[in-house]
């Protein structure tokens, strides 16, 4: 009987035990933080990388190495210095080039560091620098112009019409005045391939859509309040547009669209109407193209044949993929890098000819490796990779279980099982003194009239 005791006392402590490591292994599993390292975390790579370097001063890869560390343990001076050393010794190395570009965001030498990042197209797109160079690149530029739209808002009553270039030209979001939320996004994606179209003319400058997008959010305006005949002048003068083009449209029952589009002179404070278009939703991309055709002409200008050729040219003949990119658009200009780039991609599978989807998702995900501000861009550096990561869960999680091991009394410690189910009661059994490891006896029958 003591035996017997004995024998339940262990496999209650057993049955804890597992408990203990299923209740631990869970939480790791599901953890979702990352492990970041601190700068004193680098010391010994640190002496161990110029220990290297002593006997090799002209090791480019040895010098690299030092220089990203250096700047992982927030020594940025000192990581300069060597990276362009490396740089020196090995030019143009992504990653040299990368963490250059770093050490200068650092420096608050912005300057210096995109013509660092912009070196990403000669990149690999198999190299992991080439995403995080184009994102850095690409957020920095749009930061830049954030910044420029702040200081022209702070000294707005300095501006004057004399600034403004009748070849530049502003195109806003067309205006969706219909009901069938369905078709709300398409005034994004019309207004890009407007763009794209008047930048086929030599003759013209047109507003990038993201300086036209930082303008909008200073202002606290939407698509539809930013653009009228009190507002132009003032949009014209911030932007140095003498020319905004901007529209409207709506569907009119059935499958029928129309567009109204119209180009205002901000320096001749000329507003005319503008044009429509009605048509099938099905031939959007006609209706598209008539009205671009319509605002060159009202613009006066000529087209080489060249010229217009590129502008009739149709991206895609998909609905389906154009309204998927038009909504790319909105989210990109949200911020939402990862649901842009599944957007984008999705207009790409429908139409796998849609070169625009497919350069815009690149785009996006390269923002999503580098799209943020310096500080979290360094945070994210100095994430452990995840295979350093797993290894680092794993040594915690054998510490934890060793120590619920200790405390519950057990020398267990767990391994790879290799018996099978139906083996676990004999040997433990034997291992307790038991002989048979039989059921235990069932419970003492319950008197239900007993209070």
């Amino acid at each position: 009987m003591y035996d017997f005791v004995q024998l339940l006392y262990r496999t209650r402590k057993l049955f804890i035990y597992n408990c203990s490591t299923i209740c631990v292994l869970f939480f790791l599993g599901c953890s979702s933080g990352t492990l970041l390292e601190k700068p004193s975390d680098f010391d010994s790579q640190i002496s161990r990388l110029k220990s290297q370097l002593a006997e090799n001063k002209n090791d480019a890869s040895v010098i690299r190495e030092l220089g990203v560390l250096y700047f992982k343990a927030e020594q940025y001076q000192a990581s300069q210095k060597l990276l362009t050393r490396a740089n020196q010794l090995e030019a143009n190395h992504p990653e040299t080039l990368f963490f250059l570009g770093m050490n200068a965001e650092f420096d608050n030498d912005v300057e210096n560091a995109l013509r660092y990042y912009q070196n990403y197209p000669e990149v690999s797109r198999l190299s992991d620098y080439r995403d995080l160079m184009e994102g850095r690149f690409r957020w920095l530029t749009a930061e830049k112009i954030r910044q420029e739209m702040n200081a022209l808002l702070a000294n707005e009553g300095s501006l004057s019409l004399q600034s403004v270039s009748p070849e530049i030209i502003a195109v806003f979001p067309l205006v969706y005045q219909g009901s069938n939320e369905r078709y709300k996004p398409l005034g994004r994606g019309l207004s890009e391939m407007l763009t794209i179209d008047l930048s086929q003319i030599n003759d013209l400058r047109i507003v990038e859509r993201v300086r036209l997008q930082a303008l909008l959010d200073e202002l606290s305006l939407s698509h539809s309040e930013s653009v009228n005949a009190a507002s132009a002048p003032r949009i014209g003068k911030l932007l140095k547009a003498g020319r905004l083009v901007h529209g409207h449209y709506s569907d009119l029952g059935g499958e029928q669209l129309r567009v109204d589009l119209a180009a205002w002179n901000v320096v001749e404070n000329n507003f005319p109407k503008g044009n429509s278009e009605v048509d099938e939703i099905n031939n959007l991309f006609r209706i598209q193209k008539a009205l671009a055709f319509q605002i060159i002409a009202s613009l006066g200008i000529e087209l080489t044949e060249e010229e217009r050729r590129n502008i009739e040219y149709i991206p895609t003949q998909n609905l389906r993929a154009f309204l998927a990119y038009s909504i790319g658009l909105e989210l990109e200009d949200e911020g939402r890098y990862r649901e842009a780039q599944q957007q984008f991609e999705a207009a790409a599978a429908l139409d796998p000819g849609f070169t625009n989807a497919q350069n815009k998702a690149q785009i996006n995900k390269s923002l999503q490796a580098a799209g943020f501000n310096r500080n979290q861009m360094a945070k994210k550096l100095s994430t452990r990779p995840r295979r350093l990561q797993q290894q680092v869960r794993s040594e915690l999680a054998r510490r934890r279980l060793q120590k619920t091991a200790d405390r519950l009394g057990s020398s267990f410690l767990p391994g790879r099982e290799k018996r099978k189910g139906a083996e676990e009661a004999d040997p433990l059994g034997r291992r307790l003194g038991v002989e048979g490891f039989a059921d235990p006896p069932p419970p003492p029958p319950v008197d239900l009239d007993k209070k």
